[in-house]
């Protein structure tokens, strides 16, 4: 994964992050029953016991399925395939921490996802978790409930990716083919 495409992917989730609000929850407690413990360096993002339990658990998992060996394969590939632990990592629901269990999520929200993100980071692990996460967020803030559930399941359950393209402005119509 380009370095460049991972901070872009950061500063946009860290942007809708600050813009957004994240309504209370019933419970605070985590479906899962997460396991350990990772940070990088001295540093967490992790800051209740429940979000240390999840980066234990994510740092656990990219661990376990070499994350880092699974990226360096990918320096000499000329195609990028999705991870072989995309599916794993769909299963674990972190694709829809932050939306809605109506949408196919676990109605989480940002910092439960930065969390995940956090350990992504520090195994530097391949695939497009930033893109998909982002466009489905954006697609969550922005979309109505008939496209939100069109469009979100196939996000939060692997079976669909996602890219995000920065430009300047917004695209409001088609871009003309004569152009």
């Amino acid at each position: 994964m380009n370095q460049g495409f991972y901070n872009a992917g950061v500063a946009v989730l860290l942007a809708w992050a600050a813009l957004a609000p994240n309504p209370p929850r019933e419970s605070a407690t985590p479906s899962r029953s997460p396991i350990g413990r990772a940070t990088v360096g001295d540093m967490s993002i992790a800051i209740s016991e429940e979000h240390q339990s999840l980066s234990e658990t994510a740092a656990a998992f990219l661990s376990n399925n070499d994350a880092i060996l699974q990226n360096r394969n990918l320096l000499d590939s000329p195609e990028e395939p999705l991870p072989p632990f995309w599916g794993e990592m769909a299963d674990l629901g972190w694709l829809g921490l932050h939306i809605p269990e109506e949408f196919g999520g676990s109605g989480y929200g940002i910092a439960e996802l930065s969390v995940v993100i956090e350990q992504l980071g520090a195994f530097v692990a391949p695939g497009p978790f930033i893109p998909t996460v982002a466009a489905s967020a954006i697609i969550n803030a922005a979309a109505d409930d008939a496209t939100k559930a069109t469009l979100l399941t196939g996000l939060t359950d692997g079976s669909v990716v996602a890219g995000i393209a920065l430009g300047e402005g917004f695209v409001t119509e088609p871009a003309d083919a004569d152009n």
